[in-house]
Parts: C-alpha cells; structure tokens; sequence
C-alpha cells in the first residue's frame, strides 16, 4: 500500500485496503524519530490495526532514504527476506535500509545487486546546471 497524503490518516480507511490475508506488515518510514517509539507512519499504522481489532497481524517498522538514498530493488528484497523470517522473533524490528547505520547497527544486509531491467536495456542520468 503506498500511502500518498499522511494527513489526515483515516485508520478505517487503511484496515478496508489492507487485505484481510495479510499476516506481516513492513512500514518504511524516511524519517528518523530516536526518542520515540517508532516512527510516525509505523505507529499509525499500528494504532490502525489495534482500532480496527485487526489481530494477529506483525508489524515491523524501518527507515529508508536516510543520507539521501534511492530506494532500489535491492533494499526491496532485504525488507521482504527480512519480513519473511519464519520465525517471527528473528524479524530485525526496528530496521534501516540502505545506508551502514555503525551508530544503530540496525541496517538490514543488503545481499546481491538486483536488475530488473533486460540486459538489453541502458540506463543513463544527465545533470543540467540551471546556466544552459
């Protein structure tokens, strides 16, 4: 679920998108919040599920885009091989992604670099400096 305008969250809104098969939840939140419990779209999203008597459903909540990452393909499968643990308890909850966190130690490994593109295809990125 991509959430488009965080304000005004609508719990109810959110508890009638989100499936009624979901058992695991990760919210990526790209803000860092250290003197609270978690970030505000993870703490909304759980008061979300607690209003709405959504029981049994895990959450975990991370950061991305800190140090003004891209979010890529790569960090999308760290979050879901995480997320997807067997074990519950060995989820990494609170987690970062794509950045070394050596403060925290909370960044998920990264794995391997993930292409989707064919290999055919060639990327490019031009920069203008505003004088042309």
């Amino acid at each position: 679920i991509g959430v488009r305008l965080f304000r005004p969250w609508i719990p109810l809104e959110f508890c009638k998108t989100l499936p009624m098969s979901v058992k695991r939840v990760a919210v990526l939140d790209r803000t860092k919040e250290s003197a609270a419990q978690g970030e505000p779209l993870y703490m909304d999203v759980c008061a979300s599920l607690m209003s709405c008597k959504r029981v049994g459903v895990f959450v975990a909540g991370g950061r991305y885009g800190l140090a003004s990452k891209d979010f890529s393909p790569r960090m999308a499968m760290a979050v879901i091989q995480n997320l997807m643990k067997k074990d519950i308890e060995s989820v990494q909850h609170p987690f970062t992604v794509g950045i070394i966190d050596d403060v925290t130690r909370l960044s998920l490994p990264l794995g391997r670099e993930i292409t989707p593109l064919d290999s055919s295809v060639n990327q490019c990125v031009f920069w203008g400096f505003g004088s042309d």
